[in-house]
């Protein structure tokens, strides 16, 4: 398994232990929603209100399990990646509530990734 997969696996571990996703982020950063709007995430704080707004939409939609398929990852030079999969979000008798694809821009700061942009792939 690559680095940049263990960090996925990390971040999806995190967000089924309903941990907060925000440290896996850089302040700022930006993200495009499937409804094709932008969200500007200036902040830490900001970071930490997004990912709990999400979590609590997750929770009252009885999602509890992300795993994800179609993983490709790039390497676009040593400090850099650009990463694609589908998400799947089950609910807890295994059921499939939602599925999207989603990219994420990593980008090494000293000798922590962090994503700078997320796609979720509109229409997708």
């Amino acid at each position: 398994m690559s680095e940049i997969e263990r960090f996925f696996e990390a971040y999806r571990n995190t967000g089924e232990s309903n941990k907060s996703l925000a440290p896996y982020y850089h302040a700022p950063c930006l993200t495009l929603r499937g409804d094709g709007s932008f969200v500007s995430l200036q902040s830490v704080d900001d970071l930490a209100r997004f990912f709990q707004t999400l979590a609590d939409t997750f929770d009252s939609q009885g999602l509890v399990k992300f795993p994800y398929k179609d993983f490709s990852a790039e390497s676009l030079g040593p400090r850099s990646a650009f990463v694609t999969m589908t998400w799947e979000a089950l609910k807890a008798d295994g059921t499939l509530g939602r599925e999207w694809r989603q990219s994420y821009n990593l980008v090494r700061f000293g000798e922590k990734w962090e994503i700078v942009l997320s796609t979720i792939h509109v229409g997708a």
